[in-house]
């Protein structure tokens, strides 16, 4: 097991910080009913939900407090930078 305090505490693999965002697509309808000009837009939500979890196991905080650190800090760092993103794309398959 890693000496990191950035690891999973559980079992030591990596984990990741999230920050959920709610979205809105929005689409042009043009002269013959057809759905054009996607855009989605982050509606930035205001109840700041977030987390750290692990990306192997099945460990997570997402009531994270700061009693939780030092994953509060990477939560809310994952909540800052979701704050910042205006628009998004959709990667089609």
């Amino acid at each position: 097991m890693s000496n990191s305090k950035y690891v999973c505490p559980e079992c030591g693999s990596s984990i990741v910080a999230w920050a959920d965002l709610d979205a809105q697509i929005i689409f042009k309808v043009n002269e013959s009913g057809n759905l054009i000009n996607q855009r989605i837009e982050n509606l930035f939500q205001s109840d700041g939900r977030c987390g750290v979890q692990c990306s192997k196991c099945d460990w997570k905080i997402d009531d994270i407090s700061e009693e939780d650190d030092p994953f509060f800090a990477l939560a809310n760092e994952a909540l800052k930078q979701q704050e910042v993103i205006k628009l998004l794309s959709a990667k089609r398959d």
